[in-house]
């Protein structure tokens, strides 16, 4: 019995063998080496769908670290800031405003699930004043649902969606990076969030308060609930340029989200927003003016271009309908932002931010204050933008030899370049 035995593990084994000279170790037809499958990739190949979802990335708001409040005045107070409110002014401000994806179409995927996007966002902001130990006032919690969806572009030239003998006409197409295609870009953006600063019962800190309408500002409560819809028009070719407009409507929604009595006719219940903004294509850094990187998979060095990115954001918002019970000389109905922001495109998160901004204080129950500021800081984002038709290799300065490549490295100053 032991021999027959023995001749069974031997055809054993020379199946399995020949089976993986046929299947190979990953599947029908050998190992493959020289293949690439993006059915599971985060959205990186080179379709049109990509370059959609990095714009929808690339106009989302400012997010930023400010330690350098420059200058912080008020337009038309009428009672002092009291000690705890900021009276003796105030060290940092912080700003993150991010978006979280929850649903959205993956490469290959059809039409309608790569052109939306639906998202959890969360915009905290603190502001840290001078005063006692440099205490936080009452921060904002804003946090939602935010759904993005592309009604119409320049390349596929479908409306909203899809019709069934389209739904993946594009969807394994990479002919627009060769076609250089100037891409026209119309989506929609409905945001429903809740706002509030997370203080207990009352707005006034006094009954003479409360007659001036000069809220509390440490422990004033404010709460709010918005909805708000945004039509955005986007222009990429070597650099982006976007223009939003939309309606946001303030309210109550019952049970814990409610809009505080107070507020009526003074906070303001309809908005009209709108912003515009320039990303410049990648530029030269004309301080340090390149790096020196490695190609590891070809075994090359190359001195490229060291790139970074200028940014110019607008943002506005027109306060609409009665303010009867806002006392002051100016309603103040215009609120402006202004953002310049340098980002470094070797930089993972961060980048360089100067803000103005003029109309009411937009930290929650501060809406009363009408503020002139100006600051700098450091931005950061989750979801960095990044240019949909950014190539390295087109800014490779020339190679270098391995001598000189090997010098770097010893001196500590070389980076590896994976493509």
């Amino acid at each position: 019995m032991k021999r027959p035995s023995f001749i069974f593990l031997l055809s054993v084994l020379s199946i399995q063998y020949a089976q993986a000279q046929i299947y190979g170790k990953h599947g029908i037809g050998g190992p493959v080496t020289d293949t690439i499958i993006t059915a599971f990739d985060d959205n990186n190949d080179s379709t049109v769908y990509t370059a959609m979802q990095r714009i929808i990335s690339g106009i989302q708001p400012i997010s930023y670290v400010s330690p350098l409040l420059l200058h912080f005045r008020p337009k038309d107070r009428v009672v002092p800031l009291r000690f705890g409110e900021g009276k003796n002014g105030y060290t940092l401000e912080a700003w993150a405003d991010q978006t979280f994806t929850l649903l959205q179409g993956r490469s290959q995927m059809d039409h309608f699930s790569q052109t939306s996007r639906v998202s959890f966002r969360y915009a905290p902001a603190v502001r840290m004043t001078m005063d006692n130990s440099s205490n936080l006032l009452p921060g904002n919690h804003k946090a939602g649902i935010q759904v993005d969806k592309i009604l119409w572009d320049s390349y596929t030239r479908l409306f909203f969606t899809d019709r069934p003998d389209e739904r993946f006409a594009f969807a394994d197409d990479n002919s627009w990076l060769r076609q250089k295609h100037t891409l026209h870009l119309l989506h929609a953006t409905f945001n429903a969030m809740h706002y509030s600063n997370g203080q207990g019962e009352g707005v006034y800190a006094s009954v003479e308060d409360s007659i001036i309408g000069r809220n509390d500002y440490v422990k004033g409560d404010f709460s709010t609930n918005l909805l708000n819809l945004t039509l955005t028009y986007s222009y990429y070719n070597t650099f982006l340029m976007s223009a939003g407009f939309g309606y946001q409507h303030d309210g109550n929604w019952g049970g814990p989200f409610s809009y505080i009595e107070e507020q009526r006719k003074r906070y303001g219940n309809d908005r009209l927003l709108g912003f515009l903004q320039y990303r410049s294509p990648p530029v030269q850094n004309k301080f340090r003016k390149s790096i020196t990187v490695r190609d590891i998979y070809h075994q090359r060095s190359f001195e490229v271009k060291r790139l970074w990115e200028h940014r110019v954001r607008v943002d506005l918002e027109y306060i609409l309908g009665p303010l009867d019970r806002f006392k002051r000389v100016n309603n103040s109905r215009l609120n402006t932002h202004i953002f310049y922001e340098l980002n470094p495109l070797r930089s993972r998160t961060a980048g360089i931010i100067a803000h103005v901004y003029h109309g009411r204080d937009y930290m929650n129950i501060r809406y009363d204050d009408i503020v002139f500021v100006f600051m700098a800081g450091i931005s950061f984002t989750l979801n960095k933008y990044r240019h949909p038709r950014f190539n390295p290799n087109n800014y490779i300065i020339r190679e270098i030899s391995e001598a000189k490549f090997e010098k770097i490295r010893n001196a500590g100053k070389v980076r590896q370049l994976k493509y």
